[in-house]
Formats: C-alpha cells, sequence, structure tokens
C-alpha cells in the first residue's frame, strides 16, 4: 500500500514539474528573443543622437546598392570628416 501511494505521489510531482516547464520554457524563450531584437536594433544606432552608426549605415548601403534600382530612385553619398 505504501508503495502505491508514493507512485501516485511521484507521478502528481512529475506532472506539475513537466507542466511548470512547459509554461516557463516559452515564455523565456520568448522574452530572451525579444530583448535580443531590442539589442540589435539599438547597436545600429547611436543612442544619444538616434542617427545611425557605422554598422547601421553600412548595412542600409549594403541594402541599397544590392536591392533592385527603381527608375525613380537616387542614390548619393557625402563623407565629412568632423575630427580635423
Amino acid at each position: 500500500r505504501l508503495g502505491s501511494e508514493t507512485n501516485i505521489a511521484t507521478a502528481v510531482a512529475a506532472f506539475w514539474l513537466i507542466w511548470f516547464v512547459n509554461l516557463t520554457v516559452p515564455l523565456a524563450i520568448r522574452s530572451m528573443a525579444r530583448a535580443m531584437g531590442t539589442y540589435a536594433a539599438r547597436s545600429h544606432a547611436d543612442p544619444l543622437t538616434g542617427l545611425l552608426n557605422r554598422r547601421g549605415f553600412a548595412d542600409a548601403v549594403r541594402r541599397r546598392l544590392t536591392g533592385t534600382p527603381d527608375a525613380d530612385s537616387h542614390l548619393g553619398l557625402l563623407m565629412v570628416d568632423l575630427d580635423d
């Protein structure tokens, strides 16, 4: 009799453990994916000005140059060295 009660208690504990893991792991993965997306977006812009940094600028130029050209679109580039 004691053995069957132990088996039932173990089964109930295992059920709740599996339920808890099935609930928390997807929530944690979703939260981490959201945080990674936020950090990826922040890595392309200067936090003070909100303008693109070097990485964001390089990605924007790469997308523009590899995309299909439109008949009405133009691309201009101006580089200014503010250090001198």
